[in-house]
């Protein structure tokens, strides 16, 4: 006899809609009033399973993934944003799609980009401050690394004057300088790069109050928020193409993810990629592949703020392996203890905070029965936190992630980049980008966040420090 699954209490009409307000304080509550790891979860009409224990994770993501656990209509909303692309697909569309774009990010393709990394942050720095030396550069300084620095000349007065800085924005800004390099071999101006910041801004803030929509209406009713999501994606799709046409017509060839999508071709069918699923894709690499490595770069900053022995561990580590020296692909798994403190803010801040799937036919987790049809949410920020998997569960501890404190632990009690078959393709191009940013940045300054800016968390597809990280830059 199955279990009955719990279900959260809520308003008759409007279930725990209310709560939304505050997803992610709601949810945390949820998963310490259900010792099940699972509970429905009434929203209006709708009813989802929300989901948090590792096991089950395990089952819904690796185990039984593709076959009973399917993205299907969960991901509308977001399909909404970037087509059908492999961030949205499932079964032989994303088999398909993941043949085609994984040797694109190949460790010793990264290998190859490290220094494009490496060459941006640095002459970004330069901005930051006129009088420092540059140091020893790479052999050499890609185009990538002039156009980024002319995105980030605006920040040369705040650290000159001593003013505050948004650190937030400027992550933002230099994945996305790096990504546009990396896999588009692209330039880009200030404004260029605002206009698509701004853009992208403005789709996730519509997709997050439309996905807890107790009425979810059609795009087509002219809502004011409506025409600014539409407009905002119109831009986005514009550069897309732009992009798109004006490599098709330099017929050049370049070492880049763009490069991959125009000249693939399926190694089973010979089929290439058309024009619109080349624009899904590419569009779900502007935003995945700056988006979520500036938010955890940010949240980074913020704790190591409040952690300054924490900072100080890794900086020595950092001078100790790298001197004054540009980091090397290789360096990335060497530095263990600032590894373990992306690891540890991935924990607190996963930027895959919740995930959607639907069960296409019925299924057991554990003792509980699950319907097919079921939509579930697995969320990531509820099990990363929780006090039966982690010791001081809010608390920062890279420690925690010593080898010998992790035996035992639960393999899906950690999972930013998803798991299984949909695990992330881009996780070690967003290791390795991090860990370039951070050690450039840390072998030269200090950043100390501004007193009377308080931080919060705010969920959006990705969770974002609100209403941004104001920071002092101190040379070294």
């Amino acid at each position: 006899m199955p279990t009955r699954i719990p279900q959260v209490p809520g308003h008759p009409l409007l279930g725990a809609l209310p709560y939304m307000r505050d997803p992610l304080t709601f949810f945390a509550r949820v998963g310490l009033m259900f010792p099940e790891g699972l509970a429905y979860l009434p929203l209006g009409r709708r009813k989802v399973l929300l989901v948090w224990h590792p096991d089950f994770v395990q089952a819904i993501l690796e185990t039984r993934a593709g076959t009973v656990y399917q993205r299907g209509d969960s991901m509308e909303p977001v399909r909404v944003f970037l087509g059908e692309s492999i961030v949205t697909t499932d079964g032989p569309t994303w088999h398909r799609k993941r043949r085609l774009l994984q040797p694109v990010f190949r460790r010793e393709r990264i290998a190859r980009w490290t220094p494009l990394m490496q060459d941006v942050t640095t002459l970004s720095l330069r901005r930051w401050r006129p009088s420092d030396p540059v140091g020893t550069l790479a052999r050499w300084v890609p185009p990538m690394a002039e156009a980024a620095a002319q995105v980030l000349t605006r920040w040369e007065p705040w650290v000159r004057e001593g003013q505050g800085m948004d650190i937030h924005q400027a992550m933002i800004h230099l994945t996305l300088a790096i990504l546009l390099r990396t896999a588009f071999s692209l330039s880009v101006d200030a404004r260029t790069t605002e206009t698509l910041h701004q853009a992208f801004a403005t789709i996730q803030q519509f997709l997050q109050t439309w996905v807890w929509s107790p009425l979810r209406l059609p795009l087509w009713v002219p809502f004011p928020s409506h025409r600014r999501f539409q407009r905002a994606l119109r831009q986005v799709r514009t550069a897309v193409q732009q992009v798109i046409q004006a490599r098709r017509a330099s017929k050049e060839r370049h070492d880049d993810l763009l490069d991959q999508l125009l000249h693939a071709q399926d190694p089973e069918t010979g089929r290439p990629l058309e024009d619109r699923e080349i624009q899904d894709e590419v569009l779900a690499f502007f935003f995945a592949g700056h988006e979520t490595t500036a938010v955890t770069l940010s949240w980074m900053w913020y704790l190591l703020s409040q952690h300054p022995h924490i900072e100080d561990k890794m900086r020595e580590e950092m001078f100790n392996l790298l001197d004054d020296r540009p980091i090397t692909f290789e360096d990335v798994y060497r530095l263990t203890y600032s590894r373990m403190v992306f690891e540890e803010t991935l924990r607190l801040y996963p930027p895959a905070w919740i995930l959607s799937r639907t069960a296409v036919q019925e299924d057991m987790l554990g003792p509980f029965f699950i319907p097919a049809g079921t939509h579930i949410l697995v969320a990531a920020y509820v099990t990363h936190r929780h006090p039966h998997w982690w010791t001081n569960p809010l608390g920062f501890d890279p420690e925690r992630f010593r080898p010998e404190r992790s035996q035992g632990r639960p393999r899906y009690a950690h999972f930013p980049f998803g798991g299984g078959p949909h695990t992330c393709i881009g996780a070690t191009f967003a290791l390795v980008e991090t860990m370039v940013i951070l050690s450039t940045v840390m072998r030269r300054y200090r950043l100390e966040q501004m007193p009377g800016f308080p931080v919060r968390p705010k969920p959006m597809l990705t969770i974002h420090p609100w209403p941004g990280v104001m920071m002092r830059v101190h040379p070294l």
